[in-house]
This record gives C-alpha cells, sequence and structure tokens, in this order.
C-alpha cells in the first residue's frame, strides 16, 4: 500500500522526512507552509494556500 499524500500539522518537516516522501513520490502537505488541506473524494488532496515555489525549503 502506498499513501496518495502525507499531511502534517506541523510549522516545518525533518529535511530526511521531507527527502524520503520525495523519493517514494509522495506528495507532502504541512500547515506551516500550506495552511489548512482540503481532501475531496475520491482523491484530490490541495492545499488551501498556493504555494509559491515547488522547492519551498522545509526550514
Amino acid at each position: 500500500m502506498k499513501p496518495e499524500a502525507a499531511i502534517a500539522s506541523a510549522k516545518t518537516l525533518q529535511p530526511d522526512t521531507l527527502r524520503l516522501l520525495l523519493t517514494q513520490d509522495i506528495p507532502a502537505y504541512w500547515t506551516g507552509r500550506d495552511g489548512a488541506v482540503q481532501w475531496t473524494p475520491p482523491s484530490n488532496v490541495q492545499p488551501t494556500r498556493e504555494v509559491l515555489e515547488v522547492e519551498t525549503s522545509p526550514l
């Protein structure tokens, strides 16, 4: 089983955690960067705040 997305309620993610998720092609969202995260069936996960840069630093 492979998760479709990872959602963290935190200001930051540990770099190792983010790297692991990205190498597994699992999108990561966290409230400190993305604001609230919304899920709508069947499998659409999206942040409510637009991310300005794709490669945002987790720190």
